[in-house]
């Protein structure tokens, strides 16, 4: 885990001083180069902060791969107003499964978690979204704007094993955020 933030700060660190050049290529070195030379710290500098003309930019647009995909994952327990003691279990099983392996996607909005009462007015859009007829978990994946929804009923034969559902509940959601549906 800390590995993988101290990894995100090295390339925002990266991206906001300036280092964005693709490997192999070298910065600006004169106004020549620059669209116009205007943005420049100073007019005796040999680097200048600009952008490229546009017409110096030729890489060819790749096709996607999933992780170039725009996936978003949607997390959701539904439930009623009275909870049986597994309703509880599974929604506060999936609550610690999300905050414990996906922390760093929650802060970045790449997966997100909720408690939704099916009963209360103010959840209407969600219930109309996922339909879910009772107490449920739902994972709704988002690729490229695209919605896809499922019910998880595999986490219902694992609320007798904390550890089981965790790692369970992971994989799912490991998949779901590389753009695997299924």
């Amino acid at each position: 885990m800390n590995k993988k933030i101290l990894a995100l700060v090295f390339v925002a660190f990266l991206v906001f001083s300036g280092c964005t050049q693709p490997a192999g290529t070298q910065p600006p070195t004169s106004d020549a180069n620059l669209a116009g030379g205007e943005n420049c710290i100073d007019s005796n500098a040999k680097t200048c902060l600009a952008t490229p003309k546009p017409t110096e930019i030729q890489s060819p647009t790749p096709e996607k791969t999933p992780e170039d995909k725009n996936v978003r994952v949607e997390v959701y327990h539904f439930h009623a107003t009275r909870q049986c003691n597994s309703c509880i279990t599974l929604g506060k099983f999936a609550e610690k499964t999300v905050n414990e392996f996906f922390s760093e996607e929650l802060v970045f909005g790449k997966i997100k978690f909720g408690h939704v009462n099916i009963e209360l007015p103010e959840n209407n859009e969600l219930v109309s979204r996922y339909e879910p007829l009772g107490s449920s978990l739902w994972i709704g994946t988002y690729i490229d704007g695209e919605f896809h929804k499922e019910e998880d009923v595999s986490v219902w034969y694992k609320l007798g094993n904390e550890f089981e559902f965790k790692t369970y509940l992971k994989g799912v959601l490991e998949k779901r955020l590389s753009g695997e549906l299924g």
